[in-house]
């Protein structure tokens, strides 16, 4: 008798081809994790809120005191733009330094440092360029 009969190592299962193996997955299958979206939670959406508005500040209101297609304007009305721009500047760091504190995450630390720090720059180019 050279027949042999396979056994529970070979692969052959007493319970069926209909059954599910361990962990609840068909034969033949293959086991995923269900996905799960992250989910902000809402004092970081606030946060990221107050970096944007921060950035309105900080561009939009300056635009509305000297126009960018002006040629010159008051010493005045110049430094009452760069402080908005700088208020805006302040806002934008706060939330920022804020929302690092409560996830520790370094990528949203520097991709909300540099749109501030161009903000940055801009105003001092504005006040610059209507000076000299």
């Amino acid at each position: 008798m050279s027949r042999t009969e396979p056994t529970s190592s070979q692969g052959t299962s007493s319970q069926g081809p209909s059954s599910p193996g361990p962990g609840g997955v068909q034969p033949g299958e293959r086991a995923v994790a269900p996905f799960r979206r992250p989910r902000p939670s809402r004092g970081g959406t606030a946060l990221m809120g107050l970096w944007a508005l921060g950035g309105v500040i900080g561009a939009g209101a300056p635009a509305l005191i000297v126009p960018p297609n002006s040629d010159g304007a008051s010493l005045p009305r110049l430094l009452g733009a760069f402080s908005l721009t700088l208020v805006g500047v302040a806002v934008m760091v706060l939330a920022i330094v804020a929302l690092y504190r409560r996830g520790r995450d370094g990528g949203v630390l520097v991709l909300a440092v540099v749109p501030t720090g161009v903000l940055l720059a801009g105003g001092m180019m504005m006040l610059g360029t209507q000076l000299f």
